[in-house]
């Protein structure tokens, strides 16, 4: 607000309005600016300060001072700071003063408040560049205009695209501390990864005697990994995940996936199928992330859910094809449930859109040589066990 110089200024003032969210939690920045009321407190706290007699005002929709922040909300008050719950419909200017037309939504009166001053705590918003910035890096941005942050949970500084980490102001309003836990964590995320690059990685490799040059590998990468190079598929090493989805979506058995072959699944769908004692087993291709946790988390509540629900583990559901479905089906396999990531949630990205496209082609497939649709998903995150159960049991109840 005012600099230490032109704090002098303060000492004529009698009657100070502020007014929080102003620009953000509307139908332009739908989000909360997080930090303004804190700002705007402590700055009225200065204001009482510097001169006990003059009257202060702050126009709120809800105070949000979290955390250690809550001492500046108490201290105003008790310098007799006064609260109003409203947003003012109208500012004026009437005689060399500012005219506040306001609605208190506690006691629903219609206020009209004389200022000498008013302050506006606007929103905070995103970098105008930031979007010719993400281009540049090839990442990409949230629907705000921050640059998108690859998993909110668990991977807050990383993005899609190695190498590029962000953290504190870049994804968001962030107060100081939220600032610097993220910095450290962006440092430390930046010495793993150069420490990997001496390390071989198990990345997808192409087979380019049998790669034909189609490009849907390269389409479907969500991680952008794979760029063609003299009709050939190449995949950078250092950018790939190893997810699996480009082996889906491979026609010609071209990607191999280390430890994570069509041919070991089909052997896991063979020890699981083959010559077994379960009546209508129910084959549940399930990612190693939300889907396996939502499974582990049930045996941890207590939950109960049906024996014949046979688990497959995938780095991602986006890394199954329709043959490993159909084969599923073909082994015994009464019927066949895919459980990954929820929307918006998924580790790779894209991985359950992916496998949707193949749960629809399959169930069209079976529809079509008369076996009827037996491929159903699910997609959750991991504290959703009770819904990952209810699932289960209904699918078996069916049967």
């Amino acid at each position: 607000m005012y600099k230490d110089k032109d704090i002098e200024k303060l000492k004529d003032i009698e009657k100070v309005v502020f007014i929080l969210c102003v620009g953000s939690r509307d139908s332009y920045h739908e989000y909360c600016s997080k930090i303004c009321c804190t700002l705007a407190i402590k700055n009225a706290i200065e204001i009482k300060k510097t001169n006990p007699k003059a009257s202060v005002i702050i126009c709120y929709m809800d105070i949000r001072t979290y955390g250690k922040n809550e001492k500046y909300f108490k201290e105003a008050r008790e310098l007799g700071i006064r609260f109003i719950r409203g947003k003012p419909s109208s500012i004026a200017s009437e005689n060399g003063n500012l005219l506040i037309a306001i609605e208190d939504t506690l006691t629903q009166d219609f206020i009209n408040i004389k200022a000498d001053l008013v302050v506006l705590a606007s929103a905070f918003i995103p970098a105008k560049d930031n979007k010719r910035l993400a281009k540049i890096l090839g990442i990409e941005l949230n629907k705000y205009g921050f640059f998108k942050r690859l998993y909110s949970k668990l991977r807050t500084v990383e993005t899609k695209k190695l190498g590029v980490y962000v953290c504190g102001g870049a994804t968001g309003i962030k107060d100081e501390e939220e600032r610097i836990a993220e910095s450290e964590a962006a440092v430390a995320k930046v010495i793993k990864m150069l420490k990997s690059l001496e390390e071989k990685k198990a990345s997808a490799r192409v087979n380019e005697k049998l790669c034909v040059g189609c490009e849907i590998c390269a389409k479907v990468c969500p991680h952008n990994a794979i760029i063609m190079s003299n009709g050939k598929a190449k995949i950078n090493e250092l950018e790939c995940k190893a997810c699996g989805i480009c082996l889906a979506s491979c026609l010609y058995n071209a990607i191999e996936l280390p430890l994570n072959n069509k041919e070991e699944t089909f052997a896991y769908l063979e020890g699981l199928l083959k010559d077994t004692e379960i009546e209508k087993p129910i084959v549940n291709f399930v990612c190693y992330e939300c889907g396996y946790s939502a499974i582990d988390m049930a045996g941890a509540l207590g939950y109960t859910y049906p024996a014949n629900i046979l688990p497959v583990p995938l780095p991602c559901v986006g890394r199954l094809s329709v043959v490993e479905i159909l084969k599923a089906i073909e082994l015994g396999a009464e019927k066949v449930l895919i459980t990954g990531c929820g929307e918006g949630g998924c580790h790779y990205l894209k991985g359950n859109e992916y496998a949707e496209t193949q749960v629809k082609l399959a169930n069209a497939i079976l529809e079509e040589i008369g076996l009827g649709k037996k491929v159903e998903s699910l997609y959750l995150f991991g504290y959703e066990a009770k819904r990952y159960v209810e699932k289960v049991r209904r699918m078996n109840d069916e049967q």
